[in-house]
């Protein structure tokens, strides 16, 4: 399932390290009428020309739909998205491609500052945008096989950890994802096969992505490798990964990529993931594979799932930890639609554990609908 968090760990983090970085050398590729690998092919000749010793990245941005208010990133063994809120002593990375070190440095830019968060407070819904997201490969020198692929949003501080950054511009989705397809079929490092995987799954074009996700789903004998291509398919609105995915979690060989799969199902905002996801919990034969499809049901909204839910909680060829798996799910539905079928259960069903724990969730809700059905069983 795509990860996605509050970012307040990162913005401490990333405070601490900008407070004792120096300005990092930036060297920036002014070619955009040229390929993405033409201009590749000339940051390696920058790199070179600069004498350049040691690590150093070489980047450029590709533009997604996103809500304004979400950033990506990928580095230091943090991946997601989050909502983060700007603080004005910490760079960007667009900050550090234009040489601004001190984002904030006149009273004017903190009232400009200020006036950001008057208008950011109690904002219910933010419009989707385009925001442009780097893709960052590190090189330990001047070769073809990257160290490692990091992903930041350009509105988001990025920690170049003092190596230089050679800095490509602009590139379309199908030119990138042609690029780092090309670092994954050469390269023979699972930790960078991972990341390519993970940065290939971050662009829009589902139309070209989700075959290459589907070539690591097929193809990969790594199981790490076919998990992480089930995750990044659950950040794709489409069909075809509700298909895979539903398959996946169906007949892959390892467990951890059948959990997987199901879990990403939940992050997909279509009807056909609800079908898929019922048919994952009632026919899977793995209990944990069925357990993740009941949780992810419970974060879906949709008038089926709170009779599915009920019908897994009550039937008694369903194991007790399932069963309460279910009621849990049925507790965490909106509007306590699932609170009759709650009560049904607590009064009825021929399980005492079963009972039992609808008994405690009973004791969770706010209802009035709650407290007169534990009255009713004490009698």
């Amino acid at each position: 399932m795509k990860k996605f968090i509050t970012l307040f760990f990162v913005t401490g983090f990333a405070l601490s390290a900008w407070v004792f970085s120096q300005e990092p050398a930036v060297y920036k590729i002014d070619a955009p009428e040229k390929t993405l690998e033409k201009r590749l092919e000339q940051g390696f000749q920058k790199a070179r020309a600069q004498n350049i010793k040691g690590s150093f990245w070489i980047a450029y941005s590709i533009s997604k739909l996103m809500p304004e208010n979400v950033y990506y990133f990928s580095w230091s063994g943090m991946t997601g998205m989050g909502h983060w809120s700007h603080f004005p002593s910490e760079p960007t990375l667009e900050d550090l491609l234009q040489g601004r070190m001190n984002p904030i440095n006149s009273e004017q830019e903190l009232k400009e500052y200020t006036q950001e968060v008057i208008n950011r407070m109690d904002r219910k819904k933010f419009p989707e945008v385009q925001k442009k997201i780097a893709v960052l490969f590190k090189h330990k020198s001047v070769s073809s096989q990257p160290q490692e692929i990091c992903l930041c949003s350009l509105d988001f501080p990025f920690e170049l950890d003092d190596c230089p950054l050679v800095w490509l511009g602009e590139a379309e989705d199908e030119e990138s994802l042609r690029m780092l397809w090309s670092v994954y079929q050469d390269s023979y490092q699972i930790s960078l096969k991972e990341d390519v995987i993970n940065a290939v799954g971050m662009h829009g074009a589902s139309e070209s992505v989700i075959p290459l996700l589907e070539s690591v789903l097929n193809k990969a004998k790594e199981p790490k490798l076919r998990e992480e291509a089930a995750s990044e398919l659950g950040d794709h609105n489409h069909l075809k990964a509700v298909k895979l995915l539903l398959r996946t979690a169906m007949q892959d060989q390892n467990l951890e990529v059948r959990e997987e799969a199901a879990s990403a199902l939940e992050d997909i905002d279509l009807s056909e993931s609800v079908d898929a996801l019922i048919t994952i919990a009632r026919k899977s034969p793995d209990i944990s594979v069925k357990e993740e499809a009941v949780e992810a049901l419970a974060e879906k909204a949709s008038a089926r799932i709170a009779e599915e839910l009920n019908r897994l909680a009550s039937e008694e060829t369903e194991t007790v930890r399932l069963q309460r798996i279910a009621l849990e799910a049925l507790e965490d539905l909106d509007g306590n639609q699932g609170l009759p079928y709650i009560i049904k259960i607590a009064k009825n069903h021929s399980n005492p554990w079963v009972r039992k724990s609808a008994i405690e969730i009973l004791g969770d809700f706010q209802d009035p609908r709650a407290l007169q059905a534990l009255i009713e069983i004490l009698k």
